[in-house]
């Protein structure tokens, strides 16, 4: 009956067997009017049992889930022990009949009576007493198998790892007892005999067991260890395969473990410890990929090891942090210097390790590696992947000589706040660029705080010189006194609706839940409520969380999700509200208004940055015109950019240079709000994503690149501030690029002074404009690239 409207459903639910809890749970949650043929006490005799082991085994674990406990609140108990109960009546006055009886002969009474009456039957399948050793996949829930969610929906107990892809949990199995036995890299919350001796104990008591592990649980899941002592214990053992990480993290990262043409094996080697010399020099001779798991510990030497035994120190290397999932961080260097990429970017468990050419296949990886041979010596920064997610500390240009941005200068840091990066990233939302010279001679600003290296690194990937100067810092609030409260109101009133304005929000308050150890109470709490959301991003972030949405505001912003909530109704509901950095009291105003009982949830909250002086320099830099763009990927960074500038008095120049003369980009239609408001006509990308921005400004500036063909010196191309003439190279100050610029557009046309001081307000007389045109001729070399026609202007010497 899998395609049965149980909505307003009057169903009948016979037995009590080890499936009955979570069919009820299911029922309830599907809409059903769910009458249970037998007692509360019965329903729960199993887990309670269960939950005994659990004690005497030292375990912290639950009886039953508090969604089933709420579940059978609302379930009708005719008691089929009662004198006066008709089994008959029962059958005939139900929709439908759900059997979840142990005893065959029980299942086939009610079979009976449901063909008696014409009601749709169908029985549950109770999981057989033994132990499943089931492997969860890299960590995606969307790459476990189908056998994997069978048998966790068929579980009474859950033994699982930190690795296993846990979200799944409160969905697929809210009737087990769930029991979390750790298995950190080096600090294991419970010793492996502790675990055996756990998964004997609960089978011995006629439960259906699953470990659940990370990965596949024979490749280096100690899965054989536990199958040898349950079956010596006489305890039926089944093995369900999982993707091995092995495999599937470096694919996550688009590259192969293997390719036609350049290796026909690979070798899969746990990390845990560094392997004895005869091992190391046999893993050198095989070649192929080296695949290294569980080896950020003891990297260093283990590289060492196989240098010294003849690994080629220049092989190709990548580390994928978190692989698979929406936080994958992926860093590539040469074989020498991986570990000190490991090391300086703090990359953290879970990550593999690959080496081979191979890693040259993965997103364009192979000419990240070979800039950080040929650009970046043994002891310099190494770079980043555009994969790369995650806090880091990326230098950004150095603003000199009177706020001019120095290209290829990287000593003056304005550095990203610890702890702010976005782990919300879908794999589709990546910015995979191929290096180029699309946008080399132009400068371009980033106001980010969030994705700001991701940003950066895809410009400069282009050629660009990138200014970065966050205009504010998100700060996490995951130990603030005020969520933690948020949380425990979340979880004693359970709400009826929640609205998710961010994806990065909602990710932040529950790591603060797990934090508090309230995650599953607050999963929980969340089950029945309307859940509705702002945006792709934010779906996505529920959905990864276990979790349904039931509607996505029709525009992304805060005020198309109220209205959203407002049209489905709110009185007298309780209302949890997730803001972003800041509480939007309107919008609070409106729930309020309409009779909602409002829960704010504020997982993080944003600040001034730390470098103010960043973006003091960075307002000079757009005032003198020495930036072409500005990006801004939130309405925040812009009033905070403004702030600033009412606070420094320069609001008038600064604004007169983003609606004339310096291009301002914003993500979105709500980022450009700020700016639109301002007298600022922002360009907008088509879709609210750093990708489609990334895509778009650089369409639009490389239509500003201005191409002379024919001319005495051969093609002269302007691109930015830089000027290419024949084969020379000149990179010229921004106002002698804007006067050479309207110079070159004329094509050989004449320009008058007066057309140049109305385009370029950084020449304001005709004599500067003489000594700016004399200068542009003494930088480039050619004295007759522009000109002089006296007494009237000026115009290229382009060749007829």
């Amino acid at each position: 009956m899998s395609d049965f409207d149980w909505n307003g459903c009057p169903v009948l639910l016979v037995g009590t067997g080890p499936a009955a809890p979570l069919e009820v749970a299911r029922l309830i949650r599907a809409g059903a009017r769910v009458s249970v043929a037998g007692t509360a006490e019965q329903l729960c005799a199993r887990g309670d049992a269960l939950a005994r082991v659990a004690r005497r085994l030292g375990l912290k674990a639950d009886p039953a889930r508090e969604s089933v406990r709420t579940a059978l609140e609302a379930c009708t108990f005719v008691g089929a022990e009662a004198a006066d109960f008709d089994a008959d009546a029962a059958a005939s006055g139900a929709a439908a009949v759900v059997c979840a009886a142990d005893d065959a002969a029980e299942t086939k009474r009610w079979r009976a009576l449901s063909r008696r009456h014409g009601k749709p039957f169908s029985t549950l399948r109770s999981g057989r007493p033994g132990v499943a050793l089931v492997g969860g996949g890299p960590g995606d829930p969307q790459l476990m198998t189908e056998a994997a969610r069978q048998h966790l929906m068929r579980a009474d107990v859950v033994l699982y790892d930190k690795l296993a892809p846990t979200a799944v949990l409160e969905q697929l199995c809210p009737g087990a007892l769930l029991v979390n036995v750790g298995k950190d890299p080096g600090h294991h919350k419970m010793p492996q005999y502790l675990i055996e001796r756990a998964l004997v104990e609960f089978a011995r008591a006629g439960a259906c067991v699953v470990r659940f592990k990370g990965g596949d649980p024979f490749v280096f899941g100690r899965g054989a260890e536990e199958r040898r002592t349950l079956q010596g214990e006489g305890i039926e053992v089944t093995v369900v395969s999982g993707i091995s990480s092995s495999i599937a993290v470096p694919a996550a990262a688009g590259i192969p473990v293997t390719c036609r043409g350049i290796n026909r094996s690979f070798t899969v080697i746990s990390g845990h410890e560094v392997p004895a010399p005869d091992e190391l020099e046999g893993l050198v001779k095989v070649g192929g990929t080296l695949v290294v798991l569980m080896g950020l510990a003891h990297l260093p030497e283990l590289m060492a090891g196989l240098v010294k035994h003849g690994l080629d120190p220049e092989l190709p290397a990548a580390v994928v942090e978190k692989g698979s999932t929406q936080r994958q961080r992926v860093f590539a260097s040469a074989a020498r210097s991986i570990a000190r990429v490991v090391s300086d970017e703090g990359v953290s468990s879970p990550a593999i390790v690959v080496l081979g050419h191979v890693v040259e296949l993965g997103d364009d990886l192979a000419r990240l590696i070979e800039r950080v041979s040929n650009e970046r010596s043994e002891e310099s920064e190494p770079l980043k992947s555009p994969l790369t997610r995650g806090p880091t500390a990326e230098p950004a240009a150095e603003i000199r000589d009177g706020g001019i941005p120095g290209r290829g200068i990287r000593d003056g840091r304005i550095q990203e706040e610890p702890g702010t990066a976005s782990s919300t990233v879908k794999a589709s939302e990546k910015v995979l660029v191929a290096p180029s010279d699309s946008l080399t001679g132009f400068v371009i600003a980033v106001t980010a705080s969030r994705r700001a290296e991701d940003q950066a690194e895809a410009f400069e990937r282009r050629g660009a010189t990138v200014l970065k100067a966050p205009t504010m810092r998100i700060v996490p609030t995951e130990n603030d006194e005020t969520l933690h409260r948020a949380s425990a109101q979340v979880i004693e009133d359970k709400p009826g609706v929640l609205l998710v304005t961010t994806g990065h929000g909602v990710r932040g308050w529950f790591e603060a839940a797990e934090a508090g150890g309230t995650r599953s109470q607050l999963c929980a709490a969340l089950e029945g409520a309307d859940i509705l959301v702002r945006g792709a991003k934010a779906r996505g972030a529920i959905k990864s969380l276990g979790l349904v949405e039931q509607g996505v505001a029709s525009q992304d912003s805060t005020s198309s999700l109220v209205d959203l909530a407002l049209s489905r109704g709110v009185a007298d509901k309780h209302v949890v509200f997730q803001q972003h950095g800041a509480v939007d009291h309107a919008h609070v105003e409106r729930l309020e208004r309409a009779g909602a009982r409002l829960t704010v949830v504020q997982p993080y909250r944003w600040e001034q940055p730390r470098d103010v002086a960043a973006v003091s320099q960075l307002m000079l830099a757009i005032i003198k015109e020495h930036v072409n763009a500005v990006t801004f990927t939130s309405a925040p960074a812009v009033e905070a950019l403004f702030e600033r500038a009412q606070k420094e008095g320069t609001m008038e120049p600064l604004l007169e240079a983003l609606r004339h003369r310096v291009l301002s980009v914003a993500v979105g239609h709500v980022t450009a709000e700020p700016l639109q408001r301002a007298g600022i006509t922002p360009l907008i990308p088509d879709r609210p994503r750093m990708g489609s921005l990334v895509r778009a400004l650089t369409t639009h500036l490389e239509r500003q690149t201005v191409d002379l063909p024919h001319t005495p010196f051969g093609q002269v191309t302007l691109r930015g501030a830089h000027l290419l003439c024949g084969e020379r190279r000149v990179e010229l100050p921004s106002h002698l690029a804007n006067i050479t610029r309207v110079v070159m557009q004329a094509a050989g046309d004449l320009v008058t002074r007066q057309s140049i001081r109305r385009e370029v307000p950084a020449a304001p007389s005709d004599h500067a404009i003489d000594m700016a045109i004399s200068r542009i001729r003494k930088l480039t070399g050619e004295p007759k690239l522009i000109l002089t026609v006296p007494k009237m202007g000026f115009r290229a010497n382009v060749s007829l």
